[in-house]
């Protein structure tokens, strides 16, 4: 459906521009139809004087990287359901403040990310046909009733895609992006599951991968790269667009840097181990 928006300022002075040292209070939607119209409300936000330049500064996606395929962003955008659409409002908000314990925020990075890992993907490990044939196999093999019963429960739910397999498919996805942001994708990844699962089942950490304090942060941070450049992947854009847009607008950049540091200096010390 084609639409217009108008925003509107407190003095209802029309604001045509996207970028703006205005105020916003009102968008109407005005479709083709008169009678396919909305307006969305929000509470009042100051605008910023002359903060356009910073703003333009730090948007991954000027006008100039999109307009080409602008159409189809946004048809994919509001268009999005289930895990894509938690992908990609995860994903704008997790660029507001980072007001909350590190762990809260990792969290949210963490299930964002899963979340994005599993969009477009297949979540069965095996049809269902050939599940059934497998579980029936190993089922008709236990006499024990006990045994069986608990056999049978423990397999009915068993025929799906783990997270670390589908983290390693949507890593392969983002091809050069990925690796320019984590140079060390095994180690990250370990310590990415390890973290996840301690923090969300308030459990004791297993090994040494499990992440506190500043090492905790600095990889949320690049959870949230990652994250983005995926969310930027289900919109359209490829691997190498995505990586040339970050580059060339420094957009993320300390947390990039800092990540590739990181990564890096490990990769090199398990380097000099071998």
């Amino acid at each position: 459906m084609m639409f217009s928006i108008i925003f509107l300022n407190r003095s209802n002075d029309y604001l045509h521009s996207a970028w703006f040292p205005g105020n916003i209070e009102k968008i109407t939607f005005i479709g083709i139809n008169s009678a396919v119209q909305g307006q969305y409300f929000d509470r009042y936000v100051p605008g910023e004087e002359n903060g356009i330049g910073r703003l333009a500064a730090k948007m991954p996606l000027p006008y100039p990287e999109i307009s080409n395929h602008f159409q189809d962003i946004a048809d994919n955008w509001m268009n999005a359901t289930g895990d894509a659409r938690t992908a990609c409002r995860t994903a704008a908000a997790l660029l507001g403040k980072w007001d909350k314990a590190i762990d809260v925020m990792f969290s949210l990075c963490a299930q964002s990310f899963e979340a994005t890992s599993r969009v477009g993907e297949n979540l069965s490990e095996l049809s269902d046909e050939e599940f059934e044939r497998r579980k029936t196999c190993v089922i008709e093999t236990i006499n024990n009733k006990t045994i069986h019963n608990w056999a049978e429960l423990k397999l009915r739910y068993a025929n799906f895609v783990s997270a670390g397999e589908l983290a390693n498919r949507l890593w392969t996805r983002l091809g050069d992006f990925a690796n320019y942001v984590v140079p060390n994708k095994k180690l990250f990844l370990r310590q990415h599951r390890e973290s996840r699962n301690t923090y969300t089942h308030m459990r004791e950490p297993n090994n040494d991968n499990f992440l506190t304090g500043s090492d905790l942060y600095w990889h949320a941070r690049a959870v949230q790269v990652l994250q983005y450049g995926a969310v930027l992947l289900y919109l359209g854009f490829q691997p190498t667009e995505i990586l040339s847009i970050f580059q060339k607008h420094n957009f993320m950049t300390s947390f990039i840097s800092k990540a590739q540091d990181i990564y890096a200096q490990v990769e090199q010390q398990d380097d000099d181990a071998k």
